[in-house]
């Protein structure tokens, strides 16, 4: 196949440096870390910079965190144990409550240190992680028995908690691979993989114990896999899995498949850009992607039913007759700018209106790019607008409730925002510039005496 068939544009237009590629490892090349000494080097660096910064605040902070730590923390000990299977209905163990009682939640329960040996007699909780998917259960499970059998601690909960430096070096790796996909610096990208650890909104997902500690690594695998799709460079079955991963690691990443459907739409859809083949690719790709996507979601819905151990009463008071337009409206634009009642994470929003600023750029070609980059903007603006419309209607229609979008909900959105952010950093004097704000950031938590909760 020559070049002149592989490109992307039309033939009044210049090929650029998108299209696919008649030397596709050339590349690649390009784009990502050249053999394997790169890769162990890099996660080197990311493992220096992530064991102190995670660690300490994995040891440090007692109380639980009060996104859902406690359920999690339960399934993850049960796990260690040597117990894989949790069923929908089953309640928190007494070590749970023991937990509990000598920990308590931040913000939400006062820690009782004195009684940990008489813990509370509480009433039976359910434990609601039963409905997330066992993929970060299982490995961390796994990993915290791991940590417990060397020694470093002897602490369940402590030892689950490190093993959130994996995931953050995880995390680091999978947002440098996907700005240096696009095309960013190996210096943006590296801080741009750096945010994972230096921005509490991300860290605060490897210092607890969260399946959302999946949520990123995933995003970018999902972006990756169907870039290189779109390039030439990627198999059927890797989207095929990048859609089932999204399904069985914690059912809100079903964002990131939202906005690469919109991207590959973008694509049938722009008009004097791409030529019949590559707008094929795109209706192809989005069959893969999103149809194994809801296949393995429905999959896990029908697991989850038929092993279910008993029917409970969800936390707090959700159900509704109807979905209430004025409140979609206001989720609709939680994963894109700032919005006043984000509350503990307020600060967190600006991050991400200035990842929206920067697809915002891409968007209108008001930098350099290939043709498969605005229309990837294009996806994610849209596709994180319309995502938490989607995630607002499939619990609905399953559960007959309304519950509000979570900043954490779109995290696996948001490698991508940072790989755009990291393309507009072409110069050292925006790369030191942006390092010194993201050192800042970081530094802001302990300067202002906050719980880092709160960013």
């Amino acid at each position: 196949m020559n070049a002149r068939r592989d490109t992307t544009v039309t033939s009044d237009q210049a090929p650029s440096r998108d299209p696919v590629p008649a030397r596709p490892m050339a590349v690649l090349r390009r784009g990502l870390p050249t053999g394997w000494r790169a890769y162990v080097l890099l996660l080197v660096v990311f493992t220096v910079i992530a064991a102190p910064l995670i660690g300490w605040k994995a040891v440090h902070n007692r109380q639980l965190s009060v996104f859902d730590e406690w359920q999690y923390v339960d399934r993850v000990h049960q796990v260690s144990t040597g117990d894989f299977v949790i069923r929908d209905g089953q309640r928190i163990s007494a070590w749970g409550h023991q937990q509990l009682t000598c920990r308590g939640i931040l913000r939400i329960v006062e820690p009782q240190p004195d009684r940990c040996d008489d813990p509370h007699k509480r009433a039976p909780n359910p434990n609601s992680a039963a409905s997330d998917p066992p993929t970060y259960f299982w490995t961390t499970g796994v990993a915290t028995r791991a940590v417990l059998v060397t020694g470093l601690t002897d602490n369940v909960l402590t030892a689950a908690r490190l093993v959130g430096i994996g995931w953050a070096v995880l995390a680091m790796l999978s947002v440098y691979l996907l700005a240096r996909t696009l095309g960013a610096g190996r210096t943006a990208s590296f801080l741009a993989g750096s945010t994972q650890v230096f921005v509490p909104v991300f860290a605060q997902q490897y210092t607890y114990v969260t399946p959302h500690a999946l949520d990123v690594p995933v995003g970018a695998l999902v972006v990756i896999a169907t870039i290189r799709w779109m390039r030439g460079q990627g198999r059927w079955w890797t989207l095929v899995l990048a859609g089932a991963l999204t399904a069985l690691s914690k059912g809100t990443n079903i964002t990131v498949v939202v906005a690469m459907s919109v991207f590959l739409l973008a694509v049938l859809a722009w008009p004097g850009t791409f030529d019949r083949a590559m707008r094929m690719r795109a209706l192809r790709g989005g069959l893969l992607l999103g149809g194994s996507a809801v296949a393995s979601t429905v999959l896990w819905m029908v697991i989850v039913d038929l092993m279910r151990k008993a029917t409970y009463a969800p936390p707090g008071d959700y159900f509704v007759d109807s979905l209430d337009p004025a409140a979609l409206a206001v989720d609709a634009i939680r994963f894109v700018a700032p919005f006043g009642d984000a509350g503990m994470l307020f600060f967190g929003t600006f991050l991400m209106s200035a990842m929206t600023g920067a697809a915002l750029v891409r968007w209108a070609g008001l930098s350099d790019g290939g043709p498969l980059l605005r229309p990837l903007a294009a996806g994610y603006v849209v596709g994180a607008t319309l995502a938490p419309l989607v995630l607002a209607f499939l619990v609905f229609v399953t559960t007959d409730q309304y519950i509000g979008t979570q900043l954490r909900y779109g995290l696996a959105l948001w490698p991508l925002g940072l790989a755009f952010a990291a393309l507009l950093l072409r110069t050292r004097t925006a790369v030191g510039l942006a390092g010194v704000f993201l050192v800042a950031y970081w530094a802001m938590p302990f300067v202002w005496n906050l719980d880092g909760i709160t960013f």
